[in-house]
């Protein structure tokens, strides 16, 4: 009878481990969501600050590859929307690398925005640290941008409202 019930007893008590497992593994999952979608409220913030969409359209203004002369042409205002853009950028492209904010989000979010600005700006950028021996200039914007546009060669690129035409609340 004392070893039945000490038998029973070793059978609970693995059951009760596996379940702490399973448990925990599905609390890490969880936790792991919220983060994902904690960084991408966060990306949002940035990008509704009061400097950002003003800096977008001063950006936009831009053609494709444009260099520090023709930037510093136009005057300050266009340096510093560089400056805005690319430090949100910059930021995003660091917290993709260290996995805060999963790649897919930004993507969903702004790797659109993203990669339109880096088209503008990165020439620019690129001429910067190099001429003037900042190499590290925007090289996590940089990072970011490489990683989008290899994700968009392996994933759908049609728009949201194609994609998920189905979609139902």
């Amino acid at each position: 009878m004392l070893q039945e019930f000490a038998l029973w007893a070793e059978v609970l008590g693995g059951i009760a481990v596996i379940g702490g497992i399973i448990f925990g593994i599905v609390q890490l999952r969880l936790f792991r969501r919220q983060r994902a979608d904690q960084a991408a409220v966060e990306v949002m913030r940035s990008m509704l600050s009061e400097h950002f969409p003003s800096a977008y359209r001063l950006l936009n203004q831009l053609p494709d590859g444009v260099s520090v002369a023709e930037v510093q042409e136009r005057g300050s205002e266009y340096e510093n929307a560089i400056f805005a853009i690319g430090t949100v950028f910059e930021t995003l492209g660091y917290m993709v690398f260290k996995r805060v904010i999963p790649l897919m989000v930004v993507r969903e979010l702004v790797g659109g925005v993203a990669i339109a600005m880096w088209r503008k700006a990165g020439p620019y950028a690129v001429e910067i640290s190099e001429g003037q021996g900042q190499p590290r200039l925007l090289e996590w914007y940089e990072w970011l941008v490489k990683q989008l546009e290899d994700l968009e060669g392996k994933i759908s690129t049609k728009r949201a409202i194609v994609r998920f035409a189905d979609w139902k609340s």
